[in-house]
């Protein structure tokens, strides 16, 4: 991971956490450094998918975050089917793209 990836990264890791909070949900616990190494990498492996897809969906990359999670976290609530989520999860979906696409065009 490049210094800019990691920045990239770890500044939606705290945008998407403010986020969680602002709708009455807890953050992510811990800073970005004492994230494991595969958890830095779902979020770097997502930001590299938004950039190489331009037309990529929230379905697409609820689907990404999911089969990550089957392997590290298989008992996720929200390991369903997007259409079953709820609105608010579908939100952040939507606003994991925005995001990626937002930083990775500052970091060019």
């Amino acid at each position: 991971m490049t210094q800019k990836q990691e920045q990239a990264a770890k500044s939606l890791y705290y945008m998407l956490s403010a986020f969680r909070e602002s709708i009455g949900e807890s953050g992510y616990e811990g800073d970005w450094e004492s994230k494991p190494f595969e958890y830095k990498e779902l979020i770097l492996g997502g930001i590299k998918l938004v950039q190489s897809r331009s037309d990529i969906t929230p379905s697409e990359i609820h689907d990404y975050w999911a089969n990550w999670s089957r392997q590290f976290n298989p008992n996720h609530p929200s390991i369903l089917p997007f259409s079953e989520l709820s609105e608010t999860e579908k939100k952040k979906d939507s606003l994991f793209i925005a995001l990626s696409k937002t930083l990775t065009q500052i970091e060019k």
